[in-house]
């Protein structure tokens, strides 16, 4: 079940303190959380990268999705494979075309039903009100051995 971006970003923040750059990955997670990858997908340049710094070898997804096209598929396979319990940024912070933020996230495992919870780091960089690249970084040893244990087809 999908909940709601009130439910799942709720971070304070002051209005002035916010840029255009921060507004387009604010908007980005909150079509994320809400469910619509088409929307999350659509606030990235065609030419889009998302990086996800996990194995590909371990996750389809994992590496780098380039062009919306390709970070949509990306998004759909995990949200096919996982349901969002929570998510709630942190700490988002901006320079000009720069932003980034900490996610507290929670997720179930659709398959196994064994829950992932920790937090994660997401680097946007923001052109012309577009997001041109996503870089997510996790505590890759833990969240590696997650896969390996509950995720990895070999395990279906």
């Amino acid at each position: 079940m999908r909940r709601t971006i009130s439910e799942l970003l709720p971070y304070d923040r002051e209005p002035q303190l916010i840029n255009p750059s921060a507004e387009v990955v604010e908007a980005f997670l909150a079509a994320w959380v809400a469910g619509d990858v088409e929307a999350a997908a659509a606030r990235f340049a065609v030419d889009g990268i998302y990086a996800l710094h996990l194995s590909a070898d371990l996750l389809q997804h994992g590496g780098e999705a380039v062009g919306r096209n390709r970070i949509a598929e990306a998004l759909r396979y995990f949200g096919s494979r996982f349901d969002l319990l929570a998510s709630r940024p942190a700490n988002l912070r901006f320079n000009e075309d720069i932003v980034r933020t900490q996610v507290e996230f929670r997720y179930r495992h659709r398959l196994s039903r064994e829950v992932l919870s920790g937090r994660f780091r997401l680097v946007f960089r923001v052109r012309d009100r577009q997001i041109v690249r996503a870089d997510e970084y996790h505590d890759r040893l833990k969240v590696e051995a997650f896969i390996r244990l509950f995720a990895h087809p070999s395990n279906a």
